[in-house]
């Protein structure tokens, strides 16, 4: 007899990021001819798998001009209790990650 049991998935949504539409102005980067406000944008998750530790979030973008894309950020170590991330500037997200 073969069983199967099938994963929770791991919802990611944001209210600041919608599906097949690009960034706004204000989650652009402000520099490299770029006239953004360079906000990150608020991110929230559920139904981690049993067993979560922490979370690590990368965002790379494929498309940026520079011949290879751009990481715009990385956070790790974040607690498997946390279920969200608050939309940040550049000037606030170090602290951020400090926590």
């Amino acid at each position: 007899m073969l069983s199967c049991s099938l994963a929770q998935a791991l919802e990611l949504g944001s209210p600041d990021i919608h599906d097949g539409q690009p960034l706004s102005n204000v989650e652009e980067y402000a520099g490299f001819g770029c006239q953004g406000q360079n906000r990150a944008p608020a991110l929230n998750w559920k139904d981690a798998p049993a067993g979560t530790q922490s979370f690590a979030i990368t965002v790379y973008d494929p498309d940026a001009p520079t011949g290879s894309g751009w990481w715009h950020w990385l956070l790790f170590n974040l607690p498997a209790s946390s279920t969200s991330l608050p939309a940040t500037s550049r000037t606030t997200t170090s602290s951020l990650c400090m926590r």
